[in-house]
């Protein structure tokens, strides 16, 4: 049986090792323990070792297991079809992948009659791949602009992703997301997973959606 605790606490070491090489404060970083394909046990495990906040990448599967999960701070990290605004709303404490400003204005509106402020991060395709989602660099100004005056919804931060396999072009991505952040203002960066985390913490990212590491 996988020993979730210390699998956590490795990485916690890990990670407290690489902020003191860059010189991040380690409390600056959110860690976002990705649950997607494992169990409420599972998760349960980890957060008895320690976690506080949990991702999930898709409404169906999160709702299955929530009713069983110990107390966290729930984040939607994966595509969220329009169709599932209310679940999400309802289920979640924050929406790291709001991709476009449809799904922006719906969430607001879903957010207003559940009485709700919704923290939310914009996600950006920043390395322009066709099969990733989220607004185009050139798009956010207009972008933040509308979904800044959305009245349930709280523009906490960014979300990017990198580019599986190539380092050199995931420092770039992650080095103009936080410039992004810096240009509008954004006090939270969610960047880096299990594969690129240590490029992320270098770029200044303050949440980490780690899934594998965990897992493993």
């Amino acid at each position: 049986m996988q020993n979730l605790s210390q699998n956590l606490a490795d990485f916690e070491a890990q990670l407290a090792e690489i902020c003191e090489n860059c010189n991040r404060n380690r409390n600056e970083i959110t860690l976002v323990g990705v649950i997607k394909n494992h169990t409420a046990d599972e998760a349960n495990q980890l957060l008895q070792a320690g976690l506080r906040v949990i991702g999930e990448n898709r409404i169906q599967e999160a709702l299955g297991k929530f009713p069983e999960l110990l107390p966290c701070e729930k984040h939607l990290i994966g595509h969220l079809q329009t169709n599932k605004v209310k679940e999400a709303v309802m289920n979640f404490d924050c929406i790291e992948s709001v991709d476009s400003l449809r799904l922006a204005e719906k969430l607001n509106a879903e957010a207003k009659s559940q009485g709700k402020i919704l923290p939310i991060f914009i996600e950006v395709n920043i390395a322009g791949e066709t099969q990733k989602f989220g607004f185009q660099a050139a798009e956010l100004e207009e972008a933040i602009g509308k979904i800044r005056v959305m009245k349930n919804l709280k523009l906490e931060g960014l979300m990017v992703m990198g580019v599986e396999g190539d380092e050199k072009k995931t420092e770039e991505v992650f080095q103009q997301g936080w410039q992004l952040c810096e240009k509008f203002g954004m006090q939270k960066y969610s960047a880096g997973m299990s594969g690129d985390f240590e490029i992320a913490v270098r770029n200044h990212s303050t949440h980490l959606r780690v899934g594998s590491l965990l897992f493993r």
